[in-house]
């Protein structure tokens, strides 16, 4: 099949742009290469040209706490110093102290925090989307970050009940680690985790397109030994197919 005519990108051409060429997508921008590229393009132009303020030689002033002595800008200084070493409250999901009027301590606390009328709303309709998406597992409430893995639960879930799969849980402790194309380190942490009935394991990530660094992640976590299967719309307009037809594809085409 013929590829993409943007340079890098692998996907099948499937459309015929305006000036004869394929693309895989209706638009060159819309190409999910083509629009990496250019992300990077503008983070390297970000990186070497200064703002307007730098080149006129502003500096904006800035004050120091006198309790925990870090410098912040004018603007900022006072609303610092009214809670600087102050604790409000505790943390409703850790207990740390607060030093804000937040009622949790981190975006890690408040994405947990779930308030009895969700908590509700999601015992009577499964899947409640109040910013992030969730799936209800039994009796455990599950936080997700998209729709591909919100469908992704619907479909192991309904495995697990015909004994296709034994068990599979939401990754959020095991990772790989990756170098990106500045040599910084990064940890990659695949979606799921699924427990095959000969209790193999096999990693699924799910994604609406593949960019530059995804390719880079999933070889890492292929080289690290992980039997990982990337679910996109079409893979998971198929499973979903297979669920309602009662058929399993998953465990045909797992090897």
């Amino acid at each position: 099949m013929e590829r993409c005519y943007v340079n890098g990108c692998e996907s099948p051409a499937i459309f015929t742009l305006k000036n004869g060429k394929k693309c895989c997508s209706k638009t060159y921008n819309k190409c999910h290469t083509s629009r990496e590229q250019a992300r990077e393009r503008r983070i390297r132009t970000n990186q070497t040209k200064p703002s307007p303020a730098t080149v006129k030689g502003f500096v904006q002033p800035k004050k120091t706490c006198p309790d925990c002595g870090k410098a912040f800008s004018v603007g900022n200084f006072t609303k610092h110093v009214s809670i600087c070493g102050k604790p409000k409250s505790q943390c409703i999901v850790c207990g740390n102290a607060v030093y804000s009027y937040n009622k949790t301590c981190s975006s890690k606390c408040h994405k947990i925090s779930i308030s009895d009328a969700r908590h509700k709303h999601i015992e009577t309709n499964g899947i409640k989307t109040l910013g992030y998406y969730f799936y209800l597992k039994g009796s455990e409430i599950i936080l997700l970050d998209s729709s591909y893995e919100l469908h992704a639960c619907l479909i192991l879930d309904a495995w697990k009940l015909k004994g296709i799969i034994e068990d599979w849980i939401k990754n959020t402790t095991e990772f790989v680690n990756y170098f990106d194309n500045s040599g910084k380190k990064h940890k990659y942490f695949p979606d799921f985790k699924v427990t095959n009935i000969n209790q193999s394991i096999k990693w699924i990530e799910t994604k609406g397109f593949q960019t530059i660094i995804d390719g880079i992640k999933w070889n890492a976590a292929r080289d690290a030994g992980m039997d990982l299967d990337v679910w996109f719309d079409e893979d998971i307009e198929k499973y979903r197919k297979s669920v309602l037809d009662n058929l399993s594809e998953y465990t045909d085409n797992k090897d």
